[in-house]
């Protein structure tokens, strides 16, 4: 277990550099200015502050620009790009569903984006947007059944002896 956490945190970083050179290298088409600037996404303090084994899931911001990555081919060509997006944010939302908040907003601020300027592909930008939430439905509904304490899955008394016991120790 300890080896696989470590493998997480060696790798999460580097993916998280990669796919925001992708996407900078996408839009801008120069490979070494995109490495430079994705550089800071990939190596950022987020990434590396709080890093416990049973938070591990949030150092995986990598699937932010892969998820705006897949979006811009799909506005850009249409087809098969459109539903890569929606399963790049459907990993997205099941690694962490607060990751997959803040890629809904992202997506949902170029789509407001791109209707203000009304570019070509706002069909495929409102395609992608559409998908995705289709595709992270049924998460979000079982989330929202979870939190309405039909479906609990333990009490407030296990998390604090279970979890939260492991948040702090004393010597």
């Amino acid at each position: 277990p300890v080896g696989a956490f470590n493998l997480q945190a060696l790798l999460y970083p580097a993916l998280g550099w990669y796919c925001a050179w992708l996407l900078f290298h996408e839009v801008t088409e120069n490979p070494r200015v995109s490495l430079l600037f994705a550089f800071p996404f990939g190596m950022g303090l987020h990434v590396f502050r709080d890093l416990n084994w049973y938070t591990i899931e949030k150092s995986a911001v990598f699937w932010l620009p892969l998820y705006l990555w897949a979006s811009y081919r799909a506005w850009q060509r249409g087809g098969r790009w459109v539903w890569w997006a929606a399963a790049c944010f459907l990993l997205l939302s099941w690694m962490n569903l607060y990751l997959g908040l803040v890629g809904a907003a992202m997506i949902a601020s170029v789509a407001l984006c791109v209707s203000v300027t009304r570019a070509q592909g706002y069909r495929r930008v409102l395609s992608v947007l559409g998908l995705s939430a289709c595709a992270v439905l049924p998460l979000g509904l079982w989330q929202w059944g979870l939190l309405q304490g039909n479906l609990t899955l333990g009490s407030p008394e296990r998390f604090l002896f279970e979890r939260a016991a492991l948040d702090g120790f004393t010597l």
